[in-house]
């Protein structure tokens, strides 16, 4: 984990374009915003800083982002490369990274709508405020994981072109494996989780309860929300993050 003491949480580096998940640091706590309409890139990002200037925080204190994508396909690989570059020096810009890393967490989806592409965009982000109360395990914050393992110059996809309940099965394991060794860096588990997002448009109800709750423990108990999404460059198919946040809002 590296600290960025100008935005209040710790983080752990991925890629080139996001961090793995970001922890909140001591006396301070992580809420999450919702845009009722998705906001198209620049203008969505002008208002994540109007939003945090509203609430007297540094741009620094943005650690995680949702963007959503309305499109019948996944992103060809190239697109998905030159979007991630846009993002990077848009946080550089912002003098938002950390030891020339990027320390926001990021969840990208492709919603299928069955439509030529429409406009998407930033779907909501999470932030660190001062706690107003101390608490017992600290807010934290898992980017979306794809069932992709990867190594030096590979992308391996899990059980790649299969979706047999055995194939799923061996899929969602791998995200939850990934998943849990990042909260325990953290410090933090899935019972302290307030809200899980899998995002995928295979059948995963014979794997649900048995694998997945079973393994989210009290964070399952209190519900996952499914979407109907894929992740945004195929063939991967299935996504997993989380968060615990004290409070979730709605920007209209």
């Amino acid at each position: 984990m590296i600290t960025n003491p100008r935005g209040g949480y710790s983080f752990l580096p991925g890629s080139t374009y996001l961090s793995f998940a970001a922890v909140a640091q001591p006396g301070y706590a992580l809420e999450r915003a919702i845009f009722r309409t998705p906001r198209p890139l620049d203008s969505g990002f002008e208002a994540v800083q109007k939003h945090l200037a509203s609430l007297g925080r540094p741009a620094q204190a943005l650690c995680g982002l949702e963007f959503r994508q309305y499109s019948s396909l996944q992103w060809p690989r190239p697109r998905f490369d030159e979007f991630n570059m846009r993002h990077a020096h848009r946080l550089e810009n912002a003098d938002m990274l950390v030891g020339g890393k990027v320390p926001v967490a990021r969840t990208n989806v492709v919603l299928n709508t069955g439509q030529p592409e429409e406009e998407g965009g930033l779907h909501a982000f999470t932030y660190t405020v001062p706690a107003a109360r101390p608490a017992a395990r600290p807010d934290f914050l898992l980017a979306a994981i794809p069932e992709v393992r990867f190594l030096p110059g590979v992308e391996e996809v899990i059980a790649k072109g299969e979706t047999s309940p055995e194939a799923l099965h061996r899929k969602i394991r791998y995200i939850l494996d990934t998943a849990t060794a990042r909260l325990a860096e953290m410090g933090v588990s899935w019972d302290d989780a307030t809200g899980i997002q899998l995002y995928s448009e295979a059948d995963l109800k014979p794997i649900f309860k048995d694998v997945l709750l079973a393994a989210l423990k009290a964070g399952g108990w209190r519900g996952v929300q499914w979407h109907h999404a894929l992740p945004p460059v195929g063939p991967s198919i299935i996504e997993l993050d989380a968060r615990s946040v004290r409070a979730d809002i709605t920007l209209e």
